[in-house]
């Protein structure tokens, strides 16, 4: 019996991007499981309308990466019989339309059962050169053997483990990245990630968190080149896979108000979350502006550490910026 291949993607709000993406995946995919987490934004009513989408639901609001991870393989197991091999995307990721035909994907495809791939993001850029290729692989596709899943709280595995000796590094095919395209809505959603990790790792030190969540302020040149047509060839009609509309809030600005609200907001004073647009984008959303997002925290001290990382974001390897750091560590960064 051929392998499956079997698509699962965690959704919320997601409609931006989540049609394109749902074309995309039906082209390869032999069944698309999503799971949805309590999206308002119709993320739903667009999975409904695509035949290979079996479509499951995750009610809770909390931030639950693992579960949902595991819960995917779960529901791709129960769906679709072995032998089947899963491959988990987000919402704004499509594998580039080449991918398929490069000799290393088809040994991959043919390998034994517990055997993974990684691949490179190609992350596309809103300015030229567009593409955005760091030399980080990773994982994306698993022949399932039927093992246990073991997540981590945030930017954990996405798939049941192999050993090194049982993963591939696909070199050739890619995994286009659609999250830098609208720059504001990924600045959005890395300030709540900054405030989700205070909150999932709060002895993770502050310059920590910052260098992590702005690593795209400091992209080297020469991890930059020119998007390739073979990588975006679309299959059907549709929206262009690189169109979007910028807004002027987004579904992440939500999620860091609820967070703001629901905790001390001290907890998060030396992370980088404000930016005096709180207000405005309280009224886009129609809520109320929790006063610790409208009254800046930050001491003097604070807006000068702030200022210096991004200054030395691209330079924060060097042994100089690196001695400053730990010194900064002693006053509680």
């Amino acid at each position: 019996m051929p392998r499956q291949l079997v698509c699962l993607t965690p959704v919320r709000n997601e409609a931006w991007v989540l049609e394109r993406f749902l074309r995309a995946a039906s082209t390869w995919a032999d069944a698309i499981i999503v799971l949805d987490q309590a999206s308002d934004d119709g993320s739903v009513e667009i999975a409904r309308r695509f035949p290979k989408v079996a479509l499951s639901e995750y009610p809770h609001a909390s931030y639950d990466d693992p579960i949902r991870r595991g819960m995917l393989v779960d529901l791709a197991r129960a769906a679709v019989p072995g032998p089947r091999i899963l491959v988990a995307l987000d919402a704004d990721e499509v594998i580039a339309s080449d991918a398929w035909q490069h000799r290393e994907m088809r040994d991959f495809l043919s390998a034994p059962p517990g055997t993974a791939a990684r691949m490179r993001w190609v992350n596309v850029l809103p300015e030229e050169p567009r593409a955005w290729i760091p030399p980080a692989f990773t994982d994306f596709m698993f022949i399932d053997d039927g093992s246990a899943f073991r997540g981590a709280p945030m930017h954990g595995p996405r798939l049941p483990g192999a050993t090194a000796e049982m993963t591939i590094d696909l070199v050739g095919p890619k995994v286009i990245h659609l999250q830098y395209l609208d720059w504001e809505r990924m600045r959005s959603k890395q300030r709540w990630y900054q405030a989700q990790e205070r909150l999932e790792h709060p002895r993770k030190r502050p310059i920590q968190i910052y260098r992590q969540y702005h690593h795209m302020e400091a992209i080297a040149p020469s991890e930059r080149h020119r998007l390739r047509e073979e990588w975006l060839a679309q299959k059907q009609d549709g929206p262009s896979l690189l169109a979007f509309e910028p807004q002027d809030a987004y579904p992440t600005d939500q999620r860091l108000l609820d967070l703001v609200t629901e905790n001390d907001a001290r907890r998060f004073r030396r992370v980088d979350l404000w930016d005096g647009k709180w207000q405005e984008r309280a009224r886009v959303l129609g809520q109320s502006v929790p006063a610790a997002l409208v009254n800046d925290p930050h001491s003097r001290m604070d807006r000068w550490v702030f200022g210096w990382l991004a200054r030395t974001q691209s330079r924060s390897l060097e042994p100089r910026i690196r001695w400053m750091q730990r010194g900064l560590r002693l006053a509680g960064w």
